[in-house]
């Protein structure tokens, strides 16, 4: 008995040296963040690890992120920090940021019954909106990030972060 819990004590530091994992408090980071050097800190100063996903579809034509045609944003959110992250980049346009539509794609009912129900006729940022604040209230982060000047689906064709339609006061403004 004793020598299987020596082992299995053996065993759990070996793990913990050869792969250190933070706890899930520090791992998400308490309150706010900031920089000191080159780490991210939380409030009490301890370092933060982030482990984020993307979550595309403000940057595209589409003006709105990817799968709404199919589940709630809340059940998307749930299921991106159950399965361990805490932080989700989000592209966006500048064209989504100035035109500001309503989308389109996005559903409000599937097979399990309704779904997206308080985006109906909001804007893109509006939606924006909604899913920052339920993000945060159950501890993920958002890191925006103004992926490209026109609507589209890859790199902006110029490899700027301005183009003649959007020069550069409009990406600063955007901001």
């Amino acid at each position: 008995m004793l020598r299987d819990k020596l082992k299995t004590r053996a065993a759990a530091l070996l793990l913990s040296l050869l792969f250190p994992a933070m706890s899930p408090a520090s791992a998400l980071g308490l309150d706010y963040w900031h920089t000191h050097g080159n780490q991210i800190l939380d409030s009490k100063n301890h370092p933060v690890r982030i482990a984020g996903v993307t979550w595309s579809g403000f940057e595209a034509p589409d003006a709105v992120v990817h799968g709404l045609w199919a589940q709630d944003y809340r059940s998307i959110l749930k299921a991106i920090r159950q399965n361990g992250y805490n932080a989700i980049r989000i592209p966006y346009s500048n064209q989504m940021v100035e035109a500001n539509p309503k989308p389109v794609n996005i559903s409000f009912s599937n097979a399990t019954g309704p779904i997206n129900t308080d985006l109906k006729g909001l804007t893109s940022l509006e939606i924006l909106d909604k899913i920052i604040d339920f993000a945060g209230a159950i501890g993920l982060r958002v890191i925006l990030d103004n992926h490209r000047s026109e609507a589209g689906t890859s790199a902006e064709a110029n490899g700027l972060w301005y183009t003649n339609e959007f020069p550069e006061q409009a990406w600063i403004r955007d901001w």
